[in-house]
């Protein structure tokens, strides 16, 4: 008759195992799958408005011209639209973008590319210790302008080690 009550309780047992490790398989493993897996999940999201590095350095050059006033007469006008959204950077040889709320701020926070979306949010998920989507944008905006919530959200939602805590919490019932 024990033998009897062991038996079913083996294959419940069983099952949340099984189901753990199909989860963790779909886990990348590595940083460079991860990364791959949240640009593929960025480009999904093709019609959100982003920085690439060739855009911002297409607007920097823009802006620079318009302010040595060597800009072609033609492009003038694209580049006086950016220059009301945006404003140069100067640190030391190199020049940045900045929203133009920021030109005036004791630290102006530069524009962020997408392709550095990750390292950025990384960064400033694991320097709060893995703390909620909010706190990690909040976190993201002090040193960085134009990284989307949407990308804080795609990073948040396969970090491994906050799928690990959600469901150590979803097994602990709080």
């Amino acid at each position: 008759m024990a033998e009897a009550e062991a038996a079913p309780a083996a294959p419940v047992a069983m099952k949340p195992a099984e189901a753990k490790d199909d989860a963790d398989a779909a886990l990348p493993q590595t940083e460079e799958e991860w990364r791959a897996r949240f640009f593929d999940m960025l480009d999904q999201d093709q019609d959100k408005q982003v920085f690439t590095r060739a855009k911002k350095l297409t607007f920097i050059t823009e802006l620079r011209l318009l302010r040595e006033k060597s800009l072609p007469a033609e492009q003038q006008r694209a580049a006086w639209n950016h220059a009301r959204a945006y404003a140069l950077l100067r640190d030391g040889d190199r020049w940045d973008l900045t929203v133009k709320s920021d030109a005036d701020a004791p630290r102006p926070r530069p524009v962020a590319c997408v392709e550095d979306y990750f390292s950025i949010i990384k960064e400033a998920h694991e320097r709060l210790n893995h703390q909620a989507i909010q706190a990690t944008h909040r976190e993201v905006r002090k040193m960085h302008a134009k990284v989307p919530r949407w990308a804080v959200e795609a990073y948040c939602s396969g970090c491994g080690v906050c799928r690990v805590k959600k469901r150590r919490r979803k097994g602990t019932g709080r």
